[in-house]
């Protein structure tokens, strides 16, 4: 079927601009990858460094007709198709909000975009790159891991590539079926130090707390050790 295609382009500035600049030509569910990106993105303008062919570049069109005020619903659809599709690999835990981690190691990074047509998502673009094969990262970089370092085998990125996409589209399925709750339930467990104790900063103090909620706006809801909530959005604290 169309809606399942997994395309690859030997190189591209980024999969995610591309399905942006070509949201006419592709059918919900498709996904492109590249095996290197002269322009790839991180949240907030971050870079995305891959030494080619060694990793998965990979973004996927999603047309879902979600509230825009639910938004943060395509991230937790997007985020289990990628555990379930990691799962065997034990570890693994998703960093709120845009990270894949290994214990305490990132192994890949997130990258959601929006078209919003009135109160509804007209299109999301979701990429991840997913360290497979690099060994060898830049020191800017300060807690990469990859798929091969933590099993010490040489991985096939096709065959991940295959099985993320699978796995989106199936997440992707069902969702009309779903509450938010639901979700949640399933994203929580995923989810890097959830309802752990441990050092957070924000923009005046160091303070320990565990994570206990998400809430409908995708934001972090934070406990601290003398029982205040605290609630973040993105970049406006930091985990230590």
């Amino acid at each position: 079927m169309a809606m399942n295609r997994l395309l690859y382009l030997e190189t591209v500035d980024s999969t995610n601009h591309f399905l942006k600049t070509h949201l006419a030509d592709f059918t919900h569910g498709t996904s492109v990858r590249t095996g290197f990106q002269t322009a790839g993105r991180g949240l907030a303008q971050n870079s995305w460094e891959s030494d080619a062919g060694k990793n998965l570049l990979m973004s996927t069109l999603i047309f879902s007709q979600i509230p825009a005020a639910e938004q943060f619903k395509v991230n937790m659809l997007y985020v289990r198709g990628i555990y379930k599709a990691l799962s065997q690999i034990s570890g693994i835990k998703i960093k709120w909000s845009n990270d894949v981690y290994y214990h305490d190691q990132k192994l890949g990074g997130i990258l959601i975009e929006h078209g919003i047509e009135g109160e509804h998502i007209k299109y999301s673009v979701c990429g991840i790159g997913l360290n497979i094969n690099q060994t060898e990262f830049s020191n800017r970089l300060p807690n990469p891991i990859s798929l091969k370092q933590i099993t010490g085998l040489e991985q096939d990125v096709v065959h991940w590539a295959q099985q993320i996409h699978k796995n989106i589209l199936h997440s992707f399925e069902t969702h009309e079926k779903e509450s938010f709750e639901d979700l949640k339930s399933v994203y929580l467990k995923s989810l890097y130090r959830f309802n752990e104790n441990h050092l957070f900063k924000d923009n005046s103090s160091i303070f320990q707390a565990k994570i206990v909620d998400i809430n409908s706006f995708g934001m972090l809801v934070l406990e601290t050790n003398t029982q205040e909530i605290k609630t973040f959005g993105f970049k406006e604290d930091t985990f230590l």
